[in-house]
């Protein structure tokens, strides 16, 4: 499961920057998902302000589950990655894993 954030001038608030959703992946329907963040505001919000990625190791049962045709489960590791470009976040990437993301998984990304 994954969702991604781009960066916005939002022009109802003065031109203050925000993270606003852009797309999503293997995400159920139904899910709802904030819309937006201001750069400090959820792990979003952080991970775009602190331009450094984010390993959650041991998410929470709360945390909205992974669905597919089978079924659905709770992931068990995810990844917060800023996209920056020209010393710029453009952008945020969440990723969810049922399984555990190696050390290749975690170089492979670093270069986004």
């Amino acid at each position: 499961m994954a969702v991604l954030y781009l960066m916005e001038n939002d022009t109802d608030r003065g031109g203050k920057e925000l993270l606003r959703l852009y797309g999503s992946y293997g995400c159920p329907p139904h899910s709802v998902f904030q819309k937006s963040f201001k750069l400090r505001e959820g792990l979003i919000g952080q991970v775009g302000f602190e331009k450094r990625t984010l390993h959650i190791q041991e998410v929470p049962e709360s945390f909205k589950p992974i669905e597919s045709g089978l079924g659905y489960s709770v992931p068990r590791e995810i990844l917060v990655l800023p996209i920056v470009f020209e010393n710029r976040v453009r952008g945020v990437i969440e990723i969810a894993t049922l399984g555990t993301f190696q050390k290749k998984h975690l170089n492979l990304l670093s270069l986004v």
